[in-house]
């Protein structure tokens, strides 16, 4: 039986994020790494569902980008983490919050919504149920 998916979109929080390429910058800086040796800098043992979900994540908001077939450490990610002043952290923050094309879409119209309005709408955009309350 196939598995039901949600419509692609990060799977962990921008503040989990945030603090997994904290990491990964920790390691490598900005140098390109392949997605092996990312996902051993961010503390895992290698690719696994856990790591690559995050890596999938990291990408979506733009924290991360591909070199050919490795990953740097975006510009976005070093802003957050080292920031000249709260105002380039805040829009640095808001640009990654927006950055996957859903979360765009959504900010647009459901914005200051009730959570329980967003969450039908999201089951409704063929989220699962349990996908659309993360």
């Amino acid at each position: 039986m196939a598995k039901d998916r949600s419509p692609k979109s990060p799977r962990t929080s921008l503040k989990s994020s945030i603090e997994a390429v904290a990491k990964l910058f920790a390691k490598a800086k900005r140098a390109p790494l392949s997605r092996d040796a990312a996902a051993k800098a961010m503390g895992y043992s290698g690719i696994n569902g856990v790591s690559a979900t995050v890596l999938g994540s990291l990408s979506g908001y733009g924290l991360i980008y591909k070199k050919g077939t490795d990953l740097c450490v975006a510009e976005r990610a070093v802003t957050i983490l080292h920031p000249t002043s709260e105002d380039q952290k805040k829009a640095a923050l808001r640009e990654a919050a927006l950055a996957p094309p859903l979360f765009a879409s959504l900010a647009e119209h459901y914005l200051d919504v009730d959570v329980d309005v967003l969450t039908s709408k999201l089951v409704q955009m063929d989220f699962s149920p349990e996908s659309a309350k993360k």
